[in-house]
């Protein structure tokens, strides 16, 4: 019996460790972080109720039938609730990956209603699944519902993922689908050998891992402006200064005169005019580019997706959305910039005195901007 829990107990300590930690360290404020919490206490709780419900899948503990199967129809009733969570956690973290709001239709919701009202009328039909007068687990004749829509979620996901994979990430398109398939294939396990209980103690060890690597993104991310900060430049210009044919595209941008605004109007301020300039800048950039912040108010973007007449347009667009915001803040200052832009070709000797060259373009213009007011 022991070995069929053991792994339970250990992954819900260690998720109980993991919740205990995000409580104190995540910004509850946030919508994706209160639902990763909220999936960890669920997966625990449906961990310790299976270990209840083997534990008293006895005929020598016939007399705790009616907790047998109370704590049966606990764990039935939650998954439903788990799986709605989960697909609502996955939207925000798709969402917060691609720097974009997605469409998702709200009919995807009505399978997991479904099967929270069916878990509910189980209650009195035992039509998911039930325990004998002799206190032994029986599925029921419906049972089928719930691995089969808890696979429609999870190709849902996939199908999401494969949707939007132009604009992850390798390293996130891939993680997603190496989640997704996981859990599928322990689903199968556990529907065609029932007394291996591999589905939740995978998901919580998932939930584990995603908590890490979250964690390590987070560490490669100004937390001002949600782009990504000096330690992730360094780790990525190394990496293309590797590669033997390189195609790179980089602009560098200068907030003009923030330190008046810093002066004039207090940090409080200037942090605001940094996010507000964040946002626009994120926004006006396709989502394989990457943005960094490297200290101050100044910001590189490079793009080995796209030539120099393409980054010209872009460019073009976010100079419109920064005259658009300005019009329109209320603000008693202007976001105003100076940046540079070049592409990498052979001229140049490595990527580091490219983009070394592109900085200089970048506080030229600052420079005839300064002149000029003189």
């Amino acid at each position: 019996m022991f070995w069929q829990v053991q792994t339970n107990i250990v992954v819900s300590l260690i998720l109980g460790i993991i919740i205990a930690h995000a409580f104190f360290r995540l910004d509850k404020s946030e919508l994706i972080n209160r639902l990763f919490m909220y999936l960890i206490g669920l997966d625990i709780l449906i961990m310790l109720l299976e270990i209840g419900s083997v534990i008293f899948n006895t005929k020598n503990l016939s007399t705790f039938r009616v907790l047998h199967l109370i704590v049966n129809i606990l764990g039935f009733i939650i998954v439903p609730v788990f799986l709605l969570l989960g697909v609502l956690y996955f939207e925000c973290w798709l969402q917060k990956a691609l720097r974009a709001k997605i469409k998702c239709n709200r009919w995807i919701y009505v399978p997991a209603i479904i099967l929270f009202v069916l878990t509910l009328i189980n209650i009195r039909t035992g039509w998911i699944a039930t325990v004998s007068l002799e206190n032994d687990y029986i599925r029921g004749q419906l049972f089928w519902i719930v691995p089969t829509i808890t696979l429609f979620y999870l190709g849902y996901g996939i199908l999401l993922i494969w949707r939007y994979h132009k604009r992850l990430t390798a390293y996130k398109y891939i993680m997603g689908l190496m989640y997704f398939t996981i859990i599928a294939l322990v689903v199968g396990v556990q529907i065609v050998c029932e007394d291996y209980l591999t589905i939740w103690s995978t998901v919580g060890g998932l939930l584990v891992c995603a908590y890490v690597f979250n964690i390590i993104d987070g560490l490669q991310y100004d937390a001002l402006t949600m782009v990504e900060n000096k330690q992730s430049y360094l780790s990525y210009t190394s990496k293309l200064a590797r590669k033997q044919k390189l195609t790179l595209t980089a602009i560098n941008i200068d907030l003009d005169d923030f330190k008046i605004i810093n002066d004039r109007y207090g940090h409080q301020e200037g942090d605001e005019a940094l996010k507000n300039f964040s946002q626009i800048l994120r926004g006006s950039f396709p989502y394989k580019h990457r943005i960094f912040r490297m200290g101050g108010d100044e910001f590189l973007i490079l793009s080995e997706q796209q030539n120099k007449k393409q980054m010209i347009k872009y460019m073009e667009r976010f100079k419109e959305r920064v005259k658009v915001y300005n019009a329109s803040s209320g603000k008693v200052y202007d976001l105003k910039f100076s940046y540079g832009m070049d592409s990498y070709n052979s001229d140049y000797k490595c990527v580091e005195e490219f983009l070394k060259y592109v900085d200089s373009m970048m506080y030229t213009q600052k420079e005839k901007k300064k002149r000029r007011r003189i």
